[in-house]
């Protein structure tokens, strides 16, 4: 199945493009999450402002289908540019920079890229142990659902 392959997919790319079905504002899929685990660089197609609330900014190349110029500027200075130091080690290139999988692929707060927790609960805390649970309550209340029991109170 794909969802457990896509590690094994994209490594074998350096760029993938990853396209949206649809350009409609809040239309975020699994698919650049998939490219992003898989370790390549994704040129990403979809809604610009929901995908810059919840990944890292420079984790993928974004691709306005109406304006790729900027897109491909920006593949070709990643292409080109080359870490100029002799230093031990040798400095990373904007490349090896941007799909380091030490860095987080989610957003993180302004003053510390490394804390996720505010895109977390955000976006994917649909199950009450992910986060505080704020996405949960949220879909149980809009439902007219009992709150889960193991749902820690709102912050």
């Amino acid at each position: 199945r794909f969802q457990n392959n896509y590690e094994t997919i994209y490594t074998r790319y350096k760029y993938c493009l990853v396209m949206e079905n649809t350009l409609k504002e809040g239309y975020v899929t699994e698919k650049l999450m998939h490219a992003l685990l898989g370790g390549c660089l994704p040129i990403y197609s979809g809604p610009r402002t929901d995908v810059y609330k919840i990944f890292r900014a420079d984790a993928f190349v974004f691709l306005d289908t109406d304006d790729p110029e900027p897109a491909l500027a920006e593949i070709r200075r990643i292409e080109t540019e080359r870490a100029g130091s002799s230093s031990s080690p040798p400095p990373l290139s904007e490349y090896q920079r941007r799909t380091d999988r030490a860095l987080p692929i989610l957003k993180g707060k302004d003053n510390d890229p490394y804390d996720t927790s505010e895109t977390v609960d955000e976006h994917f805390s649909i199950f009450p142990g992910i986060g505080t649970g704020r996405l949960c309550r949220k879909l149980h209340e809009m439902m007219g659902l009992p709150i889960p029991g193991s749902l820690p109170p709102p912050p």
